[in-house]
């Protein structure tokens, strides 16, 4: 279903269908119900299209201006069709940033992303969430830390960092993988200087202790829930007492 319509006035609208409905034109012979019972029944199923269409234009116009910018269910029925369909379909980050581009994303101040495979790229955070320029917290698990911390580190297509605002970061991935620390520990260090985050989350993380102690070098709020601890030279005796001491295997 195409979103790009513009809408009229509902009440335009139905001033048109109802006079269209009742007229019959005086070259054309009455015919029973059931003579045409099929061509009333597509007529009407454009119009609940078209009515539906209507709608949607309507509460998400209504919905930019409100308080709380609500996306209106035909729209996250969409989203969530993509994203039933995207280990089947190598084209979904595109079909995702085209609908994002029509969207009034501009606004928004909260993003969630869980990838549990490498498809995510970091070109793929600027083509979608690269107009949200007033997002402060950002949550995000599994494969898509990575290529996160990597679009970060880049300027956008058209100049200017990922999330300029951005204050609060939550990461649920294996912190020692691939060049995943490195790259986000020089990113706080030049974040920093700049436009500081105010505030570090590390769940479930495979994570050395000192990785944990040189991002606190740069964000002194940062939590932990010590999950997932991978060994630091000299802390495997310590973290075998702290597995024995809480009754782990």
């Amino acid at each position: 279903m195409s979103i790009s319509i513009p809408a009229m006035s509902a009440s335009e609208y139905w001033c048109i269908a109802e006079e269209k409905r009742f007229v019959r034109l005086p070259n054309r012979p009455y015919r029973s119900w059931e003579d045409h019972s099929g061509e009333v029944k597509k007529a009407l199923a454009l119009e609940m299209d078209a009515v539906s269409m209507v709608m949607c234009s309507l509460r998400a116009r209504f919905n930019a201006v409100a308080h709380v910018n609500r996306l209106p269910p035909e729209i996250l029925a969409h989203v969530f069709s993509l994203l039933q369909k995207e280990q089947r379909d190598a084209t979904w980050a595109a079909q995702l940033a085209a609908l994002t581009a029509a969207l009034p994303l501009a606004h928004l101040e909260l993003i969630i992303v869980d990838r549990r495979y490498d498809t995510f790229s970091a070109p793929d955070w600027f083509d979608i969430f690269g107009r949200c320029t007033e997002v402060c917290e950002v949550i995000v698990k599994n494969a898509a830390a990575a290529s996160l911390c990597e679009a970060l580190m880049r300027g956008g297509p058209v100049g200017g960092p990922l999330f300029p605002t951005l204050r609060s970061l939550t990461l649920q991935d294996d912190m020692e993988k691939g060049s995943l620390r490195e790259t986000l520990l020089n990113w706080l260090w030049v974040r920093q200087g700049t436009n500081p985050v105010e505030r570090i989350d590390i769940q479930d993380c495979r994570v050395r202790r000192a990785t944990i102690e040189s991002i606190r070098e740069d964000i002194p709020d940062v939590l932990w829930d010590e999950n997932g601890i991978a060994s630091d030279e000299g802390d495997d005796e310590v973290d075998g007492d702290e597995n024995e001491g809480r009754g782990w295997d």
